[in-house]
């Protein structure tokens, strides 16, 4: 295998590894993902919600394509798009000031957003289960919604909405909303008629048992908020992964010694740290490694530092690229931010040469 096959084959397994990591992200927008909830397809567990999903793909609401602004969030890792360590559900408050714009700093990760607004197929509301069960989360709990307001016979202030059963017919059913703590969900679970009818044993087992979320006005709820969620994290997520850029221009050359001088400036938003610069040359289509300078400390963002480099200079026919690899976002001085980033980072970009040319004033153009 050749060096460039090589470099293809390597290019090739990165950007099938973003593609994998970026699935295992969006995977946090299924909630039994996230409430340790068995769904083993081809079993009786089979997931509902994945079924719904896949039946429905062509007709899904992806958004509006827009990225999540990760820097502004506050993210600096690559953990905080999956858990920022905000929400233990100890309290609905992250939940809440996720939702409110004017606190982006508060932004969850995926995992902890979908953990505390939405509902597994069995591991449901908090009220269900002792604390000391596997299917207990804090949230969403039942007084966070509509559920308190149901009395027997007077269903005023529930969502009653209609649905089409197995036989083709339509009816209508009852709907418990999420009305706090997080996301406003209008269809977050389903009732059937013996837990409508036994309204005073709600949140008791009878309930439990008359509660679902394998409806279609639920499931298409649902996938209405996380599917444009996961979206809009995993364009954040790409953004991640491609976040380290330089800068770099010739702004000197020595004639004598032919050597010339880069300027590179560090265009990232995090600080570089350790590793090493290489320059490379293209000819043709192919790149030959010129030199390697390691870098001893750091580059805060925004700074910059100049690096001599051998000749010779680029031809028409060539050209000149700079590439960074060590760890980008760094703590303590010397520590990576996150640790699978460490040492690994890349930072490339097409060295720009500037061109100077001196005119001579001459006072006979003048006339002229």
């Amino acid at each position: 295998m050749t060096r460039h096959q090589s470099l293809l084959a390597d290019s090739e397994y990165m950007f099938r590894a973003v593609g994998q990591v970026m699935h295992l992200l969006e995977d946090t927008t299924q909630p039994q993902h996230v409430r340790n909830e068995q769904h083993l397809e081809g079993t009786i567990w089979q997931s509902t919600i994945e079924i719904y999903g896949n039946d429905h793909v062509r007709q899904l609401n992806y958004g509006d394509g827009s990225m999540l602004d990760w820097r502004g969030a506050g993210f600096i890792k690559l953990e905080d798009f999956w858990d920022r360590h905000l929400y233990n559900g100890t309290s609905s408050q992250p939940l809440i000031d996720n939702e409110d714009p004017t606190k982006p700093t508060s932004t969850l990760g995926l995992a902890e957003w979908c953990n505390g607004n939405f509902l597994g197929e069995r591991h449901t509301y908090a009220e269900f289960f002792d604390k000391t069960s596997i299917k207990y989360y804090p949230f969403p709990s039942l007084t966070n919604t509509t559920q308190p307001q149901l009395k027997p016979g007077n269903l005023a202030g529930t969502v009653i909405d209609s649905i089409t059963l197995r036989n083709h017919m339509t009816g209508d059913r009852v709907y418990i909303s999420k009305t706090g703590a997080g996301v406003p969900v209008t269809h977050h679970s389903a009732l059937n008629y013996l837990a409508v009818q036994n309204t005073p044993r709600l949140g008791g087992l009878q309930m439990q048992v008359g509660l679902t979320i394998h409806d279609d006005n639920v499931l298409s709820n649902y996938h209405d908020i996380f599917i444009p969620k996961a979206v809009k994290y995993s364009a954040g997520l790409l953004d991640y992964f491609f976040r380290g850029t330089i800068d770099v221009g010739l702004i000197g050359y020595d004639t004598n010694t032919m050597q010339y001088t880069n300027l590179i400036v560090n265009t990232s938003g995090q600080d570089f740290y350790g590793g090493a610069f290489y320059l490379l040359l293209e000819t043709n289509g192919v790149r030959i490694l010129i030199q390697s300078n390691s870098l001893s400390g750091t580059i805060a963002s925004g700074a910059s530092t100049n690096m001599i480099f051998p000749g010779p200079l680029p031809t028409n026919q060539s050209k000149l690229f700079l590439v960074y690899q060590g760890t980008i976002g760094v703590t303590n001085g010397n520590q990576a931010l996150d640790p699978a980033d460490a040492n690994i980072c890349i930072a490339a970009n097409r060295v720009w040469i500037e061109q100077t040319k001196t005119y001579i004033y001459h006072p006979w153009l003048y006339e002229i």
